[in-house]
């Protein structure tokens, strides 16, 4: 099972490479199928620009003797539950991502002494759309079970401090620009999706242009940036679906898909 405590990092870009600090041990019994397992989180940039993504690196620690299968859930991140509560006050129900459309079921093993981990983009949770201080709640809500399948008691929940101020262009493009890049020097499927993902989230059109940049160079990310211009659905964004929409093949039907889908859209940036 899963207990409320948990460990927040923070650093810069450069020390986002670093291994997460002050991940709590703890014992849980003395049972041989117990282990120890704590999730510890580190937000690389704790001030953006509104409508740049909001990065969480995510890591699991195993601290026992044998190994640790963690489910993240669909997409590897449909078990995290985030709770945000907004510059003004106001408190959010628990929020998942719901995925459309089939998703991978994420289980992550991690070895003994061992770690792994991921990243999330919050914006897939909550639209972040106001200056100002957030608190945010996380929670990884999945099961951790040992080798033998008996389950595992772990510390995954902590709360982080995010800062918007209002749009600043210049910086928006260096975020759009350094993920573009990300995504094309990508070493796996897995990296370049992520850093796909997060570009659709510069939720402007800076982020579009960008956008166009690596559908013009790369096929790899084609169904998350396709998606993404989707939910943009700024003026920028259905320029790039309707240029792909005239093509053929597989990307052409994706964005006439896309396009559909803004056709019945309530307008942009409604999520």
């Amino acid at each position: 099972m899963t207990r409320a405590a948990g460990v927040l990092s923070c650093g810069t870009l450069a020390s986002a490479l670093v291994a997460m600090a002050g991940a709590e041990q703890w014992t849980s019994s003395n049972n041989a199928e117990r282990q120890e397992v704590t999730v510890s989180y580190m937000v690389s940039i704790p001030t953006l620009s509104l409508y740049e993504p909001v990065l969480v690196d995510f890591r699991i620690n195993n601290f026992g003797p044998a190994e640790v299968t963690a489910n993240l859930g669909r997409g590897f991140n449909g078990n995290f539950v985030v709770v945000v509560t907004t510059p003004s006050g106001r408190t959010t129900d628990p929020l998942r991502v719901t995925h459309r459309g089939a998703a991978v079921l994420g289980r992550l093993s991690i070895p003994p002494s061992g770690d792994k981990g991921g990243t999330l983009v919050l914006n897939e949770w909550y639209d972040f759309n106001e200056t100002g201080t957030y608190r945010i709640g996380i929670q990884l809500e999945g099961e951790f079970r040992a080798a033998s399948g008996a389950e595992v008691d772990a510390l995954t929940t902590a709360t982080i401090q995010m800062e918007f101020t209002a749009r600043d262009q210049e910086r928006l493009r260096v975020t759009a620009e350094k993920l573009a890049s990300a995504v094309l020097a990508a070493k796996s499927v897995g990296a370049a999706f992520t850093a796909a993902r997060a570009l659709t989230y510069v939720d402007d059109p800076i982020g579009a242009q960008y956008c166009r940049e690596v559908l013009s160079r790369t096929t790899r990310a084609d169904v998350i940036l396709v998606d993404g211009l989707s939910r943009m659905g700024n003026e920028e964004a259905r320029e790039v679906l309707a240029s792909l929409a005239g093509g053929q093949g597989e990307r052409a039907l994706l964005a006439r898909g896309a396009l559909a889908r803004l056709a019945t859209s309530p307008g942009p940036g409604v999520r």
